[in-house]
Order: C-alpha cells, then sequence, then structure tokens
C-alpha cells in the first residue's frame, strides 16, 4: 500500500493498494493545501484502518504546479515518509490523469496567470502505463488554440489531479522495476510562492537591528530592551492571542487581509510556527509565522507584521530570526519569502540574513498592483538541527 498527496492543483490524499484506492481526500482549493494536507492524511489512514508502518512508501505529484503550493505536498511526502523510513515515489501529476485513458488524449491543468500547463500521450502500450510525448509545457490561454489545433487527442481538463490514481500508477511503475519519476519539483516558470495566501512583508529597515541588546526574561523567553521605549518578549503564539492577531492584520494589512478563519487554521497548523511579540503587559505587538514540515528540506516565511506603535524597534528582524531558527531545527535547506517591491527597507533586511532575489512576481499585491519580490535563502547545515 502507499500513501499519496498531490498538491499540483488542489489538494488530493489517498492511501492505495493493488486492489484500488482505499480512502481518499480532495479539496479543489488551490490555496488551502498547508492547512488541508495534515488533516487529509489522518483522515485517509483512518479510514482505510492501516497504520504508517503498514505502507510501502509515498507517492507524491511533481507537477506542472504553481511553485509554493506544489512544493507543500513534496515537502510533506518527504517528511512522512523519513518518518516512517519508506521511500518516496515522485510522479509527473499529468501521467495520473492520463493514467487509465485508452485513447491519444491531451492533459491540461490551470497554471494560472492566464496560462494552462499541458502534456500530450499517445495510446498506452499494453502494460496500460501513459505514454507521454509532449510535455509538461506552458502556454498562454490566449494561444492555446495552437495546442489543440492538433487532431487526434482527446482533452482532458483536470481540475484536481486524483492522488488515488496517482498512487496506483505510482504502484504499476514500482511492480513493473521502472524508475521513478523526476527527482525535482516541474515548476515551468519562475517560483511562484503563495502558499495559502499572499504573504506580506512589514516596513522592517537596516536600523531595526541596530542598538539592541538581549535580555533573559524570568521565563526563559526572548527579551529586548528597545532604545526607543519598554521592552518586549517573543514567545509561541497561544490560542488566547487570536483576537489581538486579528486586529493587528486587518490595521497593517487593509486591502489584503487574512480571514479570521484563515488565521485560526494557521496559528493551529501542524506544520506551522507561529511567534509573538508581547510588551510588558503581555498586549501582542508583533507576530510572524513560518511553514516547515519537519524533514521536508523547505521553509517558508509566512508573514510578519507588527504594529506601527512598535515599529523601529528591533522586533521584526528578532521575529525573522527566530523563524529562521527554528527553519533549521526543523531541517529546512532554505527558506523562502516574499517582499514588496516598494518596500527597500524590508529588502535590505532580508538581504543582510541572507536571502538573495530569485524572481519576481508582476502586479502580485492586490489591488495596489505592486510585484512580489520573491526570495530565497539557503540555511548552513539545516539538517543538522533536525530533531
Amino acid at each position: 500500500m502507499l500513501l499519496a498527496i498531490d498538491t499540483s492543483t488542489g489538494t488530493s490524499v489517498a492511501v492505495v493498494g493493488r486492489t484500488g484506492t482505499r480512502a481518499e481526500r480532495t479539496s479543489a482549493d488551490t490555496r488551502g493545501h498547508a492547512e488541508l494536507i495534515g488533516r487529509f492524511i489522518q483522515e485517509v489512514l483512518d479510514e482505510a484502518g492501516i497504520v504508517p508502518a503498514e505502507l510501502e512508501g509515498v507517492a507524491v505529484g511533481m507537477g506542472p504546479g504553481p511553485f509554493t503550493g506544489l512544493r507543500v505536498g513534496i515537502a510533506a511526502a518527504r517528511a512522512f515518509a523519513l518518518g516512517i523510513g519508506r521511500p518516496v515515489l515522485p510522479v509527473v501529476s499529468h501521467d495520473a490523469a492520463a493514467y487509465g485513458r485508452s485513447e491519444p488524449v491531451l492533459v491540461v491543468t490551470d497554471a494560472r496567470r492566464r496560462e494552462l500547463a499541458w502534456s500530450r500521450y499517445a495510446a498506452p502500450a499494453s502494460d496500460g502505463l501513459p505514454v507521454r510525448i509532449e510535455g509538461p509545457a506552458l502556454t498562454p490561454v490566449a494561444e492555446f488554440d495552437t495546442v489543440t489545433s492538433v487532431a487526434g487527442y482527446v482533452r482532458v481538463d483536470a481540475a484536481t489531479i486524483d492522488a488515488g490514481r496517482l498512487g496506483l500508477l505510482a504502484l504499476a511503475r514500482r511492480d513493473a522495476g521502472l524508475e521513478t519519476g523526476p527527482a525535482e519539483p516541474v515548476y515551468l516558470r519562475a517560483p511562484d510562492v503563495t502558499l495559502s495566501a499572499p504573504k506580506r512583508a512589514l516596513e522592517l529597515g537596516a536600523k531595526a537591528i541596530s542598538g539592541l541588546r538581549r535580555d533573559a526574561s524570568a521565563d526563559g523567553r526572548l527579551g529586548r530592551r528597545s532604545p526607543v521605549s519598554g521592552t518586549w518578549t517573543l514567545r509561541r503564539v497561544a490560542a488566547s492571542d487570536l483576537d489581538a492577531i486579528d486586529a493587528l492584520e486587518q490595521a497593517t494589512f487593509p486591502s489584503d487581509a487574512w480571514s479570521r478563519e484563515l488565521l485560526a487554521a494557521e496559528l493551529a497548523g501542524e506544520h506551522t510556527h507561529y511567534l509573538v511579540a508581547v510588551d510588558d503587559a503581555d498586549a501582542v505587538i508583533g507576530y510572524a509565522g513560518l511553514l516547515a514540515p519537519r524533514g521536508g528540506g523547505q521553509g517558508d516565511v509566512q508573514t510578519i507584521a507588527v504594529a506601527a506603535s512598535a515599529r523601529r524597534r528591533g522586533i521584526g528582524a528578532a521575529l525573522l530570526d527566530a523563524l529562521l531558527t527554528e527553519a533549521a531545527a526543523r531541517g529546512a535547506d532554505e527558506v523562502f519569502l516574499e517582499v514588496r517591491a516598494d518596500n527597500p527597507g524590508a529588502e535590505a533586511l532580508y538581504a543582510s540574513r541572507g536571502f538573495a532575489r530569485i524572481a519576481v512576481r508582476p502586479a502580485y499585491y492586490q489591488p495596489d498592483g505592486i510585484d512580489a519580490v520573491v526570495m530565497r535563502r539557503i540555511v548552513p547545515n539545516g539538517h543538522q538541527g533536525a530533531s
């Protein structure tokens, strides 16, 4: 039996055996991968009535798909496989959509940004396995007639990739002694880092990290005294912080604030790590979050926010440093984030922490139409801190 995961479009998780799919959960939501995947894994295991040790491996869709959504599934699959000591079986996601079809097909998925990802398949051979003859490739919607003009192929538009079918294909290939799929994700374009909603970076400048000293607070929390006024500490988020975080979220990001429901899911996520900065009265004056499945090899800074009255006191920089420390402890070799292109102070801070530009996403921040700069930091000796 295999656990199968695909997040190249929506989120789909299944347990499959050689007699078919034992249990499956699927959502077409293209933004909720991080919130859904842990719950879906637990639900399919429970419904199938098996424990992880009974699995032969973990099949995972490698795309094509948008950057971060795809990586959520891959990171979860790698972490789960590492935890149970089983192999990861990578599969091109489009191959799963073609599997089981008897005729030549053109598999199409929505790549967003008015583009479509596609792969072309001949009729399967006697073993029933898909025969990909072209793709995966990416074509603008406006030009897609150049792809569909090739006669003789049945178009298959896959809103989601069925994890059950993906797992059955992985089993069939494994039983046939064939090589596994691609070791690296099939992105097709420059990184598209959007985990559950657009991530935001606050107005953090290089001055925010100067003139501060560390103090050990009575309860062991990280504490600092600000040259502006007062002291503050960092601690793990608590359920009781939701109201304060929601209020700060609405005040800081009025045009694209996360919903209270999304915030609650983020704070309680199995693979997330959220911190708050609090003042002497334990009032929340900042918060930040990381998504990094243990053993998954990658992390994403989800958000950093500091109250306007508490800025330029080093809080944002301290929150970022704490998230990077946690990413290393979880075995992340690289960490990603986004920052508005009109916020050079924040980008300078991130660069001072080893982040480098890897892509620009045009007009990503709406309704302002501001570009997003995608940055990546390689974590030194990331796995040495994993536990």
